[in-house]
């Protein structure tokens, strides 16, 4: 019998072997699984799993996932840059595979991941991309429930403590997705992570400066004229957020040297969303920065249940 593509995607378990697995909430992990030290862990057990070029087993993949999640929330000081870059692309293969254990598995650790980005992991722009992809990617509709709502709380954390600088960019760049499911997501935490750099902890007024415009403004331009009315909403306080920051005739500068692809219509509309929204984004500072004290409590208070 032949089988279907999507078949040999399941990359199911041996024939006439089954395996009870269960996705732990990282309260559950436990601080060791191995007799060996996190360290030899990682090297014998995780990169193996995560970095073959051949198919490994499901199963071996997922327990290689639940060990590095565990030496994410235990022992991050074991894990380099230069690992993540090597894990990335199987935590992101792992997001995508069929099997809807597997995937919840790989995005919980990818939430993990950015969980520990705001001290002690240092994530590159391209390895923040490809996980902000595959996260996306699982907003869509079509996608089953439990992975959306993971997907959902994976993009939460790192809006809280991920990257942000990098986060906005590889988030942008998604709202020209045609799914319009996922070019919504995208466009609304773009939102989110250009408030929680604009008004977090340490932030600076001219904070987009430094952000990557020549990415991020393509970006709003879509959200713009998205059909979604959450995208465009989203689109414009983005615009707002951007032109405080720059200063209006800035704003615009950069607009006319990131966006040679517009047209001059198409520019001046991207121009004129941050004056026309500026009233709803005043209005809304005082709920958006109420709301980021919340879930800065809500995180502390999770993260301090973990350690006791």
């Amino acid at each position: 019998m032949e089988l279907s593509a999507e078949e040999k995607a399941m990359n199911g378990a041996p024939e006439g072997e089954l395996f009870e697995v269960t996705v732990l909430p990282r309260e559950a992990l436990e601080t060791s699984g191995n007799a060996v030290s996190p360290a030899d862990e990682l090297r014998t057990v995780v990169l193996p799993a995560l970095t073959a070029s051949l198919e490994t087993p499901w199963n071996v993949v997922f327990d290689a996932l639940t060990s590095l999640r565990r030496i994410l929330v235990y022992h991050p000081h074991v894990v380099t840059s230069n690992n993540i870059e090597a894990l990335v692309p199987g935590i992101e293969k792992a997001i995508r595979n069929l099997r809807s254990v597997l995937a919840k598995n790989a995005i919980c650790c990818a939430e993990d991941l950015f969980l520990k980005c705001s001290a002690e992991l240092n994530l590159s722009q391209t390895a923040v991309d490809t996980l902000c992809l595959s996260l996306l990617d699982s907003c869509a509709s079509n996608v089953a429930k439990a992975l959306r709502a993971a997907s959902a709380l994976a993009l939460d954390q790192a809006v809280l403590t991920g990257p942000t600088a990098k986060l906005i960019p590889a988030l942008a760049s998604r709202s020209s997705a045609k799914n319009a499911d996922v070019a919504e997501a995208a466009m609304v935490y773009c939102e989110k992570a250009v408030r929680a750099l604009s008004s977090g902890p340490g932030s600076i007024s001219t904070f987009a400066i430094d952000l990557d415009l020549a990415r991020i403004l393509p970006g709003l331009h879509f959200g713009v004229n998205a059909k979604s009315v959450k995208c465009k909403k989203a689109a414009k306080s983005c615009c707002v957020l951007l032109a405080s920051s720059l200063t209006q005739a800035k704003f615009e500068a950069k607009i006319d040297e990131h966006c040679a692809g517009l047209t001059a219509l198409q520019k001046q509309e991207l121009k004129g969303a941050a004056t026309a929204a500026m009233p709803a984004v005043k209005l809304d500072k005082a709920a958006a920065e109420a709301e980021r004290k919340a879930r800065m409590s809500a995180f502390k208070k999770k993260a301090a249940s973990q350690g006791s």
